[in-house]
């Protein structure tokens, strides 16, 4: 049962499969018409990325795969290698077998469950386990998956164990769970619904990303609607939203409520979608010298290539004279967008990422839009589902003076984790690094705290009226 050694850095807590992913979010993929973010398989990635561990607050997906969670690195490659657009990748496709329902013989399950208790043992980033005794969980799980009787049990058995370190990063996927989370990764995962990622919330879902070309973008729904019922019945405590899946060419009838504005019904006929996490821009009003820039994960693949358009739009405007970029409900991604981004708006140390055997600089080199961009002024919007890389983004500018933060505190869940794929074609996450500051401030368990705090939940608001929108604007015209 051989393990690749891929190792790509990535952030993503496990909540949302930014389902993508969101953190995810595979797990996203089961729960609503939408999708997520995760993590990454021995390529790190901070905070998913995409995506992702169930929890009651993460994004869902209308997809039917398996739920699951976040980011994925590969191989045993430098954490900061470049993004293996197939960290899943060569070893991968002539490694890893397609994902099967088989239950593998005693022998083959006792492997790989060495294989996965063993890699944690050795490499996750807490000497103490948060507290649990992993030598013990290895005996005890050891002769619960010998008493297996299907694979499925035999996968939730093994996520369950990996579960026990409750550290919202480190997962173990299933095949099919790994296959939803790498199609996700590459905006190509389909299936037959609305297109929308959403999050349950107290009897509602709120749309955090109406998919690009799907029937609810062409139905007008945006980010921050609540969808209140479906065909009907209210949504529940249980926070089911499966109805609004459903075959191609059959309707779906939702109650939606617009900040600011009365529910009203929309009907909707469902058909094959595509699950792309998107970036967008636009001028705010004022005078439009302001540009906007939502980001909404750092888990899709391209998500560097499609911050770097999206901002080279704005500079073909008139002349830009802030950017606000907006993180809020980001739960993480891959390292090498977080690099990426980073890149076009500042350069050299920003901190450095630390194990238990090493320590090394986050170093940023300058992107094709640095020199265009280094003397705008910048805004950066945070919530408290900003997590992971989402986090290390902001704290990052925010410490070497390229920009003002405002919002409210971050998760401080900024963990890195690493993926491991094996040969039966399941995944393991394992939180492997952290992250400090240049001032040897650690992130995890603190956060970043805003320039300017404003309390109050964004999503109420639309963009023109959006009291952390405004401030910022505020803040860029003064």
């Amino acid at each position: 049962m051989n393990r690749l050694q891929e190792k790509l850095p990535s952030h993503l807590p496990r909540n949302i499969l930014w389902a993508a992913l969101l953190s995810c979010m595979i797990a996203l993929l089961v729960a609503c018409d939408t999708a997520g973010i995760p993590n990454g398989t021995a390529t790190p990635i901070a905070g998913q990325t995409p995506t992702l561990p169930t929890v009651a607050s993460s994004p869902t997906i209308e997809i039917q795969p398996t739920a699951s969670t976040q980011a994925t690195p590969l191989v045993t490659a430098t954490p900061g290698v470049t993004k293996v657009a197939t960290a899943q990748s060569t070893s991968v496709t002539s490694e890893t077998a397609s994902p099967t329902a088989t239950l593998m013989s005693p022998a083959e399950r006792n492997e790989l469950f060495e294989e996965v208790w063993g890699t944690v043992n050795d490499h996750y980033l807490y000497a103490d386990f948060r507290g649990v005794d992993w030598n013990k969980t290895h005996d005890e799980y050891e002769e619960r998956i010998n008493k297996v009787g299907s694979a499925a049990e035999f996968y939730t058995v093994m996520s369950e164990m990996v579960g026990l370190l409750n550290d919202d990063h480190s997962r173990y996927l299933s095949p099919e769970e790994a296959k939803d989370e790498d199609d996700l990764n590459r905006g190509d995962a389909s299936y037959a619904g609305i297109g929308i990622l959403s999050k349950y919330e107290s009897s509602s879902a709120l749309v955090l990303l109406v998919f690009p070309d799907s029937p609810a973008e062409e139905a007008g729904l945006q980010r921050r609607d609540r969808i209140l019922a479906i065909d009907g019945k209210k949504i529940g405590n249980d926070g089911d939203v499966s109805p609004i899946r459903g075959p191609a060419g059959t309707d779906v009838r939702l109650t939606v409520k617009s900040p600011g504005e009365e529910q009203r019904e929309v009907t909707i006929t469902r058909r094959a979608v595509t699950g792309k996490i998107t970036a967008s821009s636009s001028r705010l009003e004022v005078d439009g010298s302001i540009g906007y820039l939502l980001v909404p994960s750092l888990w899709a693949d391209d998500m560097t290539e499609q911050v770097e358009e999206r901002l080279g739009e704005l500079l073909q405007g008139p002349s830009l004279k802030g950017l606000v970029m907006d993180l809020r409900a980001n739960e993480g991604g891959w390292r090498p967008v977080l690099t990426g981004i980073l890149g076009q708006l500042v350069a050299g140390d920003v901190g450095h990422f630390y194990s238990q055997e090493s320590d090394y600089p986050m170093e940023i080199d300058r992107g094709n839009l640095y020199d265009k961009l280094k003397n705008v002024p910048m805004v950066v919007l945070v919530d408290g589902n900003s997590q992971s890389y989402a986090e290390v983004l902001p704290a990052a500018l925010q410490v070497s003076g390229r920009a003002k933060v405002v919002g409210t505190k971050t998760a401080g869940n900024t963990e890195t984790i690493y993926s491991y794929n094996f040969s039966d074609g399941s995944r393991l996450w394992v939180a492997q690094e952290g992250f400090k500051l240049p001032d040897g401030t650690n992130l995890e368990g603190r956060g970043v705290i805003p320039d300017v705090t404003i309390e109050v939940d964004w999503t109420q608001y639309t963009l023109k009226t959006d009291p952390h929108v405004l401030k910022a604007v505020e803040l860029l015209t003064k």
